[in-house]
């Protein structure tokens, strides 16, 4: 699945639509950094990681903060996959645009 599509359904179920544009374009600002270098994986896991325990407590109040935790780590893994095979190409043509 796309990262547009990944970014989609965890903003599917906030309540408010400029919350939901918020983390929308707050992931995509990240996605962006990645691709062109900016930041590192470890920093786009750890800002995404934020991004998706606040909007999953907020959509999922009932659920234990283990299950939070367990639920983060899985989107966060799945967003970060999706990123890297995104943004491969920008990566190489980036790396290499110097030559």
């Amino acid at each position: 699945m796309s990262v547009a599509l990944k970014v989609k359904t965890l903003m599917a179920a906030l309540p408010d639509p400029a919350s939901a544009m918020n983390v929308a374009s707050t992931i995509n600002f990240l996605f962006n950094l990645f691709s062109n270098g900016k930041i590192n994986e470890e920093d786009l896991r750890r800002d995404l990681r934020d991004i998706c325990r606040t909007v999953l407590n907020i959509t999922n109040p009932d659920l234990t903060e283990e299950d939070v935790r367990k639920r983060v780590e899985v989107v966060v893994d799945e967003l970060v996959e999706s990123m890297k095979i995104e943004s491969l190409s920008r990566r190489v043509m980036a790396r290499f645009r110097t030559m």
